[in-house]
């Protein structure tokens, strides 16, 4: 067992490189039926074997099923309303599915039909809410699903037993049988081998009047007449936004391998989720990012016997403490006694995520949310206990001792008054509001408005000095945070000059204030993008969109592309519904996500959330050179393939998969080798020298054997301390030819009209001997001499420092000048080279910088251009150097 969570292990670490993994299902499948064609019975007629199933269909029912519940009541029905579904982050419910509610809890469960997230069929718990005040809370359940020796529960009938309207209990049945599970069958089973399982199996959902959680009976019937042992009885979690996954007694951590749980819980302060077995604990495997691997003990199935299984989906309006009496209750454990305070809350408090948490020593015994009223109720055992408030964005209360007896305890706690600042940022020179990102790092004891990393469900990063980071499209921000003294920044990506000042901010409203900024380069002609964006649909990611687009405002970065994993999927819609379409435009893209030869974004895709994974590719079932034509005919129209970080660990980095050698044009694993792609990913999350040397020269040696790929990055953000737009790939395009059509982008690409940057903006052109300029990607032709000029302006604002600019010749470098003492605080260099070339050629732009990018980004300064071609014999064909050397 230790191999194999192990082996899981390597292939997901792998898979994000630079930052959580996780993979992509998709909607390649044909036999995914739509909404429309599920009609009302869910039921194709078959069982598990192709014979007529046990269960009647189920019949039409006229049942609200949006209408709330009294505690008397309970429903199951087919849903045939788009208001009898939930709403919220996650939800991925359709008409057709099945809901299952009453006035605790909602659940909706997909009826027969192509699943998204890993699980690939339908029948699993899809949507899930807590209902509190007769409305359910917003959907951030992801998925969770079972399977046998590497297969999963393909079901073939769904027949609603009892809508519980007469007796209280409603019942759902799924009738199936064990199916091929691609994605574990992709990178699992050439490396892992047991028992082959065939059985039918039947899902029983079963919710009475008073239930908090959904009772599933499992029943597994072996069809074969030999016993088998079911060695890998896999559980796999995909968390959604807001739902973080939690390890009873230690919080809000990624649990450790081998940790031995009674439940699996994923949730926040408030609304939180568990699968609690009802006999027997869980092991982890592990958790990154948000999906979460476990198993519970191998088990052997006798020829022609039936199983039980029995487990329990629970949802809980009041966290983990609503969760762990849930699990208390069908363990039948004697309550525990009822802690009921309360929080002296400040006004700004409204509306933001509130919870206490309460420590035993170093260990978290229990979280619960915080009402507007400042209450907030914990059932701890006897004993002594520190309890603390949090509010987000806020200072935390001071710690309280408490004593807990068999009557419980009413304790009370402050948290502090926050200090209040209207911020306003002016573009210095037009003199109105301009978008900026306006940062708060605090100086000396200031308090921190993050709760420590164990009991904080969100922003999962080291927030270091910075108590709060304002990305604002109009420029004029209210900003709410603990007391104290700050260093505050306003700045605007690359092309900006920031303010910052030190300021101390007492409790309450403070003075306006009022900062500028100023752009000091221009970038007119030219788009920035960024090609690799990840957000809330990836499994390791929890950033919801409006802060991705708010970002990509604040950071003057025009195209931010989101390239989930598991789904397809753009920022146009958040875009527009935030009013900033002037200011950024989204391009829907995708990370097509394998475990075994690499990751590749493809944009511009198609969304279509009527198609599973919202129209994603699949790439579990196909090799390289079929994954990159599947993509193709995805696309409406052209397309751009990008392989990502293609260097690292094989699954999540193709030109080491294959064996690339870049400069002897050659690779080991010929079966998937392919070219059929545009770009390389060179620069992925920075352009730190020395950390990207294979890709750099990955490039070169393409580049010199005639590839014409072009060179690219990504910021590959994944947490939201991670800013988009660095690296960024400027691209000589026109904004309303990409907004009119964004397949227009896709030449511009292809043809490596474009240069990757940290912070300096770079003109690199030739020119022709009639005087003709020639742009990045293009071919230049040299005079009667023998000679062509190349034409290079470098502009950075002044807080970027820059040292060199180096021109290349087929890879290395030939001539450099020196930029660190430049005659233009902002044109760095204004420079025409003469070069003579020997033979055909390509040359290119380097930008070398030091120090940091700091406020707006830790990476180094630092800039490349795709090549420009030189013809030398004017024969107006270009011979790459390494073609024309033998």
């Amino acid at each position: 067992m230790r191999y194999f969570i192990a082996t899981i292990y390597c292939a997901l670490i792998c898979t994000a490189c630079g930052d959580d993994p996780k993979p992509a299902n998709d909607a390649t499948t044909t036999d995914a039926p739509a909404p429309s064609d599920l009609g009302t019975s869910l039921n194709d007629g078959a069982g598990a074997d192709g014979e007529q199933a046990d269960v009647e269909p189920p019949k039409p029912v006229d049942h609200d099923l949006s209408a709330p519940l009294e505690t008397t009541e309970v429903r199951a029905g087919i849903i045939n309303d788009v208001n009898e579904l939930l709403t919220g982050p996650k939800a991925e419910g359709r008409l057709g599915d099945i809901k299952v509610y009453n006035a605790h809890s909602a659940f909706i469960i997909e009826g027969i039909r192509r699943a998204s997230g890993y699980r690939y069929w339908g029948g699993h718990p899809v949507d899930v809410a807590a209902i509190v005040d007769g409305v359910p809370l917003p959907d951030t359940y992801g998925e969770y699903f079972r399977s046998w020796n590497f297969t999963v529960f393909e079901p073939k009938s769904v027949a609603i037993i009892d809508d519980g309207a007469t007796s209280g209990v409603a019942h759902v049945q799924i009738v199936g049988g064990t199916g091929r599970y691609e994605f574990a069958e992709h990178f699992l089973t050439d490396i892992l081998t047991s028992d082959p399982v065939d059985f039918d199996i039947v899902y029983d959902y079963r919710l009475g009047v008073a239930d908090q959680a959904l009772r599933l009976d499992v029943t597994l019937t072996n069809r074969s007449s030999k016993s088998v042992w079911v060695d890998f009885p896999l559980l796999l979690s995909n968390a959604g936004d807001g739902a973080y996954p939690f390890t009873p007694g230690i919080g809000f951590l990624e649990g450790e391998i081998g940790a031995i749980v009674p439940y699996f819980m994923a949730g926040g302060q408030k609304q939180s989720y568990a699968w609690i077995n009802e006999i027997g604990d869980i092991q982890t495997f592990l958790t990154v990012g948000g999906v979460t691997l476990m198993t519970d003990d191998s088990y052997k199935v006798l020829g022609d016997e039936e199983q039980v299984q029995t487990v329990y989906l629970a949802v809980s309006g009041r966290g983990p403490d609503g969760v762990q009496q849930i699990y208390n209750a069908i363990r039948e454990a004697p309550p525990s006694p009822k802690v009921q305070g309360t929080v002296a809350l400040p006004a700004s408090a409204e509306g933001r995520d509130k919870w206490v948490a309460a420590m035993d020593g170093d260990v978290l015994a229990s979280l619960a949310p915080i009402g507007d009223d400042g209450s907030f109720e914990l059932s701890l055992e006897e004993g002594g206990y520190e309890l603390q408030a949090f509010v987000r964005g806020l200072a935390a209360s001071e710690p309280s001792t408490i004593s807990v007896g068999p009557e419980g305890a009413t304790p009370e706690l402050i948290v502090p008054e926050p200090a209040i600042v209207a911020v306003s940022v002016v573009d210095r020179a037009t003199g109105k509001f301009s978008p900026s990102r306006i940062t708060f790092d605090k100086v000396g004891d200031t308090p921190s408005s993050f709760a420590p990393d164990a009991l904080r469900p969100t922003d999962k990063y080291d927030p270091g000095n910075r108590n709060a980071s304002v990305h604002s499209a109009t420029g004029q921000e209210t900003v709410t945070l603990p007391a104290g003294t700050y260093t505050v920044i306003a700045s605007r990506g690359f092309s900006y000059e920031y303010e910052e000042r030190t300021v101390t901010l007492k409790p309450g409203v403070n003075e306006p204030l009022a900062m500028e900024i100023e752009r000091v380069v221009d970038t007119a002609g030219w788009l920035s993008a960024d090609f690799h964006i990840h957000a809330l649909w990836s499994p390791d990611s929890y950033v919801p969109y409006d802060v991705r687009v708010l970002q990509a405002v604040a950071n003057d970065l025009d195209l931010p592309i989101l390239t989930e994993h598991v789904y397809a999927s753009g920022f146009q819609d958040t875009i527009e519904d935030l009013g900033v379409e002037d200011l950024v435009h989204g391009i829907t893209g995708q990370e097509v996500t394998t475990f075994v030869y690499g990751h590749f974004n493809a944009f511009p895709l198609v969304w279509d959330p009527s198609k599973p994974n919202m129209g994603a590719v699949f790439p579990f079932d196909k090799n390289a050179p079929e994954l990159f034509d599947s993509i193709r005919s995805k696309a409406d129209g052209d397309v751009v393939i990008q392989v990502n970080h293609p260097r690292g660990t094989a699954a999540g980095a193709y030109f080491t998969y294959v064996g690339l050698d870049a400069e002897a044009d050659t690779v080991v694993v010929t079966k998937d080798w392919s070219t059929n792609w545009e770009a390389i990913e060179v620069f992925n999350g920075s352009c730190n020298g020395g950390s990207n040397l294979e890709e750099v020269a990955d490039w070169v040696g393409l580049t010199n054997n005639g590839y014409r790929k072009t060179l690219a990055s990504g910021s590959d953000v994944h947490k939201e301390s991670a800013l988009p737009g660095t690296p960024r790939n400027w691209i000589r395009v026109n904004r309303a030819d990409v907004i009119e059509d964004a397949q227009n982008l896709v030449p511009a690409v292809r043809d490596r009209n474009m240069f990757v940057s940290c912070g300096p903006f770079v003109r690199f052109t030739a020119t022709n001997p009639d005087g003709s300029e020639v742009e990045l990607g293009q071919m230049a032709g040299v005079d009667a001499q023998g000679e062509v000029a190349l034409n290079v302006v470098v502009e950075a604002p002044t807080w970027i420092a820059l040292t060199e600019v180096r021109l290349w010749e087929n890879g290395k470098v030939i001539d450099v000048v020196d930029i660190s003492e430049p005659l233009e605080p902002v044109v760095r260099l204004v420079h025409s080279f003469a070069y003579t070339p020997a033979s055909d050629s390509w040359v290119a732009i380097e930008v070398i910088g030091t120090g940091s990018l700091w406020p707006v980004d830790n990476s180094t300064p630092y800039a490349l251009t795709n090549p420009i071609e030189i013809d030398a014999d004017g024969d107006g064909v270009w011979t790459p150097p390494n073609k024309a050397s033998k």
